[in-house]
Formats: structure tokens, C-alpha cells, sequence
């Protein structure tokens, strides 16, 4: 699971806005109970990251080869931590820039 902190910019009935740190992401999400300034932590799944779409780029670490699927460690401006990607076997090596999403749904 990557876990990306994030401050909520804004909310509305069916979507929150964030900043990851200062990357602006939207998420289709009730907004129960959150308010904007405060302190969240976004959970996203390795094999949900949209490697290939999306508006955020990334640069490929590691590749961890796993037969049927390959994991890439990202260095990404959202966190400090990598972000971890699960994704079909290709051609994916050290140092190239990658161009990701990350769902919207909650």
C-alpha cells in the first residue's frame, strides 16, 4: 500500500480535494466529518496506480521482475516514500521518467 500525506484544499458533496504535498489530487469521496486544512493520509494500491496515464510523472528506481507482473519503484513528488506500481512485464528500466494516475474513486 503506498500511503501519501495530504492536506485537504477543499470539499464539496461528492469529491475532496488535496494537496500531495503540492500536487493538487481530487478523489470521489464523501467529505463526512473533513475539513479543509486538515490532515489525511491517502491509501493507494500498487496495482491501482495507472502507469502509461494521468497527469503526474515519475522516475523509475527499481524494477522488481515478478514473472507475470513487475513492480516499479517510483520517486515521485508526492511523498518522500517511493511509490510502488504493479504492472504488466515490459521493457521499464532504471532512470526513465514515467507518466502515472492514481484513481479518483474512493
Amino acid at each position: 500500500m503506498n500511503s501519501i500525506p495530504a492536506t485537504i484544499s477543499d470539499v464539496d458533496t461528492a469529491e475532496v480535494h488535496v494537496l500531495a504535498p503540492d500536487t493538487p489530487l481530487c478523489a470521489s469521496a464523501s467529505a463526512d466529518g473533513l475539513a479543509v486544512g486538515s490532515q489525511v493520509t491517502l491509501g493507494i494500491r500498487p496495482e491501482h496506480v495507472q502507469v502509461g496515464s494521468g497527469s503526474l510523472t515519475g522516475e523509475v528506481v527499481h524494477v522488481e521482475q515478478m514473472g507475470e507482473h513487475t513492480y516499479l519503484y517510483l520517486d515521485t513528488p508526492l511523498s518522500a516514500q517511493l511509490l510502488i506500481a504493479k504492472t504488466i512485464p515490459g521493457d521499464v528500466r532504471i532512470g526513465r521518467r514515467l507518466v502515472f494516475g492514481v484513481p479518483v474513486s474512493s
